[in-house]
């Protein structure tokens, strides 16, 4: 994983840009939100969708593209441990 001082199209943040599956997937911080969004860098249409959830004890996947919930379903596990990897490494510093 690759941490990017970067703002997506969307004027978000990206924290990161992950492969899984050999296929690049960017996750995008929507500002004061406990979620990231989840675009292929590659892939048209790049939205995939979100996780949901980062500060609870169970974050849930939601895919707002039908051409690829297939994919996401069967990669739920893996995008959803980068998130939260991602969720803590970036914002561990902010609490308290």
């Amino acid at each position: 994983m690759r941490l990017h001082a970067v703002i997506d199209e969307a004027g978000l943040p990206v924290l990161g840009i992950e492969t899984i599956d050999n296929r690049k997937v960017q996750y995008s911080w929507p500002i004061g939100q406990d979620r990231l969004r989840l675009l292929f860098v590659d892939l048209i249409p790049a939205t995939i969708g979100s996780i949901t959830g980062l500060q609870t004890r169970c974050p849930r996947l939601h895919v707002s593209e039908p051409l690829h919930r297939e994919w996401a379903e069967s990669q739920t596990d893996h995008l959803k441990s980068e998130a939260i990897r991602l969720w803590h490494t970036t914002f561990r510093h902010c609490e308290g």
